[in-house]
């Protein structure tokens, strides 16, 4: 690789012995902060105590993210498992939980809509606003263990509403 140098070349000799004075007066004002008679003692306390406190954060940090990736990784392991190995029946009571929970993160009245399982069969019952009604029952349909999904869920008229 051909440099060319543009301008003066004798500039450059002249830049790397400013350069390394510079670098030489630093590291000589750094030694006499440290080793100063006076306060270098508690300086040196200071910088070990700081370097100390850095040390220990950052192993509760790592600590903390090698147990983040672990929960992520076993959750990774859970998900393949669950599409590679045959569905176990679930119990009724179970599918039951795993739905109010869905539909605590998707339906905006989650207490107003009943569920029931029947060996897999699931009927959804009560009430949910419009827009949200075929929401809760594509996500119902999506909950691990379902076979089917049976809506009595029924949707305010508008007027009622109103009224009260």
């Amino acid at each position: 690789m051909n440099t060319k140098i543009v301008g003066n070349p004798e500039i450059v000799p002249n830049l790397m012995k400013a350069a390394g004075i510079v670098a030489a007066a630093g590291a000589g004002a750094g030694l006499m902060f440290f080793f100063d008679p006076v306060r270098g003692k508690a300086r040196r306390a200071q910088c070990l105590d700081q370097a100390a406190k850095l040390a220990r954060d950052s192993g509760a940090e790592i600590e903390k993210t090698v147990r983040d990736l672990e929960h992520r990784a076993e959750g990774l392991f859970a998900d393949l498992r669950h599409h590679v190995e045959p569905e176990k029946p679930v119990s009724d009571a179970k599918l039951e939980a795993r739905i109010h929970s869905k539909l605590g993160r998707i339906a905006s009245f989650p207490r107003m809509i009943r569920v029931m399982s029947l060996s897999g069969n699931i009927i959804l019952g009560g009430f949910a606003p419009a827009g949200e009604a075929e929401a809760i029952i594509q996500a119902v349909t999506e909950v691990p263990g379902v076979r089917a999904v049976e809506s009595r869920i029924e949707v305010p008229a508008l007027e009622h509403v109103a009224a009260q």
